[in-house]
Formats: structure tokens, sequence, C-alpha cells
């Protein structure tokens, strides 16, 4: 199952002109391929990465930086997939972006995946914005649920 740049955009939001522009900046390396003709094409899991990244690209997500968000997108798409194929993904439905002034990485912060808060109680952080794959993927567009379903 493959997806057109225009069936992207209809499907999750991001526009044409938008994904050309993120694959110039290089901020969707993995995601598509060119085809022959120098057109590209998407599979299901980069349609439920553009999807997952538009929604957490909304207001209020400011402190997630645009080329993180859409790389932990990708990254975890398949456990969206697995949690609207009914499939219970273990572990790891809730990620945090934790930043660590006193550890500065690559724009200052560590991405911990956990599947509780218990999980980073002990943690040493200044600020969490913690991502639920699993309310994603139950609240996900009725027409995006039906594609991966059909695609078992």
């Amino acid at each position: 199952m493959h997806f057109s740049p225009s069936e992207i955009e209809e499907l999750t939001g991001w526009p044409v002109a938008s994904q050309r522009d993120l694959r110039r900046r290089g901020l969707i390396r993995n995601y598509g391929e060119a085809t022959n003709g120098g057109r590209w094409r998407y599979d299901l899991r980069d349609l439920v990465a553009f999807y997952v990244a538009f929604r957490l690209h909304a207001p209020g997500t400011e402190g997630l930086w645009l080329s993180t968000i859409l790389a932990t997108s990708w990254t975890n798409a398949p456990k969206v997939i697995a949690e609207i194929r009914g499939e219970r993904a273990p572990g790891h439905l809730l990620v945090f972006q934790i930043i660590r002034p006193h550890d500065m990485e690559a724009g200052g912060s560590h991405l911990i995946e956990a599947s509780s808060t218990a999980e980073i109680v002990e943690g040493n952080f200044d600020e969490a914005h913690i991502i639920n794959y699993r309310h994603i993927a139950e609240t996900a567009r009725a027409d995006i649920k039906k594609l991966i379903r059909a695609a078992d």
C-alpha cells in the first residue's frame, strides 16, 4: 500500500509544499522513497508518522522541536499501528522528552521511553513532554484506522 504526497496531505494535513520543504531541509530522511520517475511515495508507516507528527505539532507542543517530532513520530508509528490493530504494544506507550540543562547535548534534550510515570519518578529532569501513543491510536481518524486495518 503506497500513498502519493497529495494523499498524505489529504489524510494527515501536511501540505505537499511542506513535505517538499521538510525533505529539502533533511527532516524526513526516513520517510518515503523516490520512484524511478522521481516522484515520492509513502508507505503505511510513513502515513501514520505524518499523521502523528501533525497532531503533535499542534499549539501547545512548542517545546518539542519539529525535527524531534518528525523523528519520534516515524520511530513510534509502528506502536500506533499495533494499537489500532488491537495489539497492545508492550510498554513504551508514553514517550517523555526530558530537558536536562546540566547535560546539554544537541538541543539539550533526551528522549526516554516508558510505559508509566513511575518509570521516571527518580529521573533527573526539569521538564517533560508526554506523548501518549495509545491515546493517539484510539482517537485517530476513522479513514486512517480503516487503512491500517485493511493492510493486515
